[in-house]
């Protein structure tokens, strides 16, 4: 610890696909309010919330690990140390760091703060791996560890096993900041408060803020088929950037089918992490971590393959608009 001032932080490392989004645009929407009562929320210079770039991706044979980025993370610090002394500081891709950068980003914290309040909210590795398969439509993060073509629990890799193995993920964090408050929980909408997480991140954060209703912004999902054709364009070579443009200007149909793996799938699924969830439970202080109720999913999964039509259609209407766009440009 410095000798300096005390000064407190609040870290919430995720996971994704808890309402991080909600909570990190509930404490934008409330930055005045916040610096009136000496906390600093910490949102990244030109891209309010969003420190995902603090996370490089750095691809490997069947996924990708996530070191940290040290220019943007120097960026990071250089806000905390101008700012107030007491700070918030939320970024869900701290959730894909292996043990030794956790161990790097928490030494940082150490030199600056002397108490910390580290919140993390988990959710059952089904749903987890399903939100992440769909959510890699969007992301190349969540595509690389969580992806492919063949639909969610299927590409079982191992870097998907290090990220669901919360009990790790858990005691990484713990033993990198011993001294540390860990405030561990599980999202499940029908245990939290009022069924909001940002009711219940106010109140385990104790942060002394207006719970008015705002930051209700969640990230919009979009339907599998859509999914697995962003996942065949990116086997096929196709950059992200390219394709978020295609999606933003609807040139690729945004789908709302749902895809669910058939019940005795998850159960096969989950049985990789009773041992792990056994110790998390532990952790916790409770009997179980998550649970068993699995009546959501079918007996007979709906995981059905890439429909041919849409994507001859779609691909079609692709080329057809780069033909136009050609002809525009040679006149």
């Amino acid at each position: 610890m410095n000798d300096k001032s005390p000064r407190k932080l609040i870290l919430h490392i995720g996971a994704h696909k808890t309402g991080s989004t909600a909570i990190q645009t509930f404490l934008l929407q409330k930055k005045q309010e916040l610096l009136a009562k000496g906390w600093f929320f910490c949102e990244r210079p030109g891209r309010p919330t969003n420190w995902g770039h603090m996370i490089r991706v750095q691809r490997e044979s069947g996924g990708a690990t996530f070191p940290l980025g040290p220019v943007i993370l120097g960026k990071m610090l250089e806000l905390m140390d101008s700012n107030l002394p007491n700070v918030i500081f939320s970024a869900e891709d701290l959730f894909f760091l292996d043990d030794a950068n956790v161990k790097i980003f928490a030494n940082e914290m150490q030199k600056r703060f002397t108490e910390i309040n580290v919140i993390a909210y988990l959710r059952r590795q089904d749903e987890m791996a399903i939100s992440h398969w769909t959510q890699g439509g969007r992301t190349v993060q969540s595509a690389l560890v969580f992806g492919g073509l063949e639909g969610p629990l299927k590409n079982i890799n191992r870097f998907m096993l290090h990220y669901l193995d919360y009990a790790s993920r858990v005691e990484a964090w713990r033993d990198a900041l011993p001294d540390a408050k860990l405030s561990v929980r599980i999202y499940d909408r029908s245990q939290l408060p009022n069924r909001d997480v940002i009711e219940d991140f106010v109140n385990i954060s104790g942060l002394d803020v207006t719970n008015d209703g705002k930051g209700r912004e969640v990230n919009s999902s979009i339907g599998s088929t859509t999914v697995r054709f962003v996942y065949l364009l990116r086997d096929a070579g196709l950059q992200q950037r390219f394709i978020d443009k295609m999606m933003r200007a609807r040139m690729i149909p945004i789908t709302e089918d749902k895809i669910l793996p058939s019940q005795s799938e998850v159960r096969a699924f989950m049985d990789r992490f009773v041992e792990s969830n056994a110790r998390l439970a532990r952790l916790l202080g409770c009997d179980t971590a998550f649970s068993d109720d699995y009546s959501q999913y079918p007996e007979q999964g709906t995981n059905a393959p890439l429909d041919q039509d849409f994507t001859r259609e779609t691909l079609l209407f692709l080329l057809a608009d780069q033909v136009a766009r050609l002809e525009t440009y040679e006149k």
